[in-house]
C-alpha cells in the first residue's frame, strides 16, 4: 500500500489522531504557549472537532476497506516538482511512497498538497474530470468525506515545521510558522468548499 494509504479509512484516522496528540504535547503545550498559539490552538481544536465529528467518523467506518478492483496504483508523494515535462510528455519521479491506494486519496492530495501548481477553478475542474473517468460510484462521497480530513491532515504537517524550530526558542517564528499553516489550511478549505459545491 501508498504511506498513509485510506483504503482502511479506520488506520488513516488513527494516524491522524496520532499526529494531532503529537502536535498538542510538542507544540501547544503549557510551557510554550503564549497568548497567540493559546488563540491559534484554540482555533485548530474547533475546527478538529467538526471536520472529525462523530458523524463523519461513523460515515468512515461504514466504509470499510475498499475493494481491490477499486483500488489503484499511487506515485502518493504527488506534485508539480516531482513531474518533468519533456515534449508534452509527463514523466511521473519519486516513487518512494508509492502503492495501491484509494483514487480518492490521490485527487485529494493533488488539491490540497503545496506544490499542485493549481488554482481553484484549475482544481474544481481536475476533481471533475477526475470522477468522469473513473466508473466508481462510490468516489464522489468518498471525497466528500475525505477531503476535509486531509485538509486537516497537510495541516499538520505544516505545523510540524514549527515544531523543528522550537528548540530554538524564537516564539516568534514558531508563532509566524503557525499563523502561515493555518492560513494554507483556511484557503483549502474554501477551495474544498468550491469543488464540494460543483460535485452536488
Amino acid at each position: 500500500l501508498a504511506s498513509d494509504s485510506i483504503v482502511s479509512p479506520n488506520s488513516f484516522i488513527k494516524n491522524v489522531q496520532k499526529r494531532i496528540a503529537y502536535l498538542e504535547y510538542n507544540l501547544f503545550d503549557g510551557g510554550t504557549r503564549t497568548n497567540e498559539l493559546f488563540i491559534r490552538a484554540d482555533f485548530l481544536n474547533r475546527e478538529l472537532e467538526e471536520v472529525l465529528s462523530n458523524r463523519r467518523l461513523k460515515c468512515i467506518n461504514a466504509l470499510g476497506r475498499l475493494d481491490k478492483n477499486k483500488q489503484e496504483f499511487s506515485q502518493s508523494d504527488v506534485g508539480v516538482n516531482n513531474v518533468i515535462v519533456r515534449k508534452d510528455v509527463l514523466f511521473f519521479v519519486d516513487f518512494e511512497h508509492s502503492g495501491w491506494d484509494d483514487p480518492a486519496k490521490n485527487i485529494c492530495d493533488w488539491i490540497i498538497g503545496p506544490n499542485n501548481g493549481m488554482n481553484n477553478i484549475q482544481c474544481v475542474n481536475f476533481v471533475l474530470k477526475m470522477i468522469e473517468k473513473r466508473s466508481d460510484e462510490g468516489l464522489k462521497e468518498r471525497l466528500k468525506l475525505f477531503l476535509p480530513i486531509i485538509n486537516i491532515k497537510w495541516l499538520l504537517i505544516r505545523l510540524n515545521h514549527a515544531i523543528e524550530i522550537k528548540g530554538d526558542g524564537d516564539r516568534f517564528i514558531i508563532e509566524a510558522r503557525v499563523v502561515e499553516a493555518l492560513n494554507a489550511y483556511n484557503i483549502m478549505t474554501l477551495r474544498i468548499s468550491a469543488i464540494n459545491h460543483r460535485m452536488e
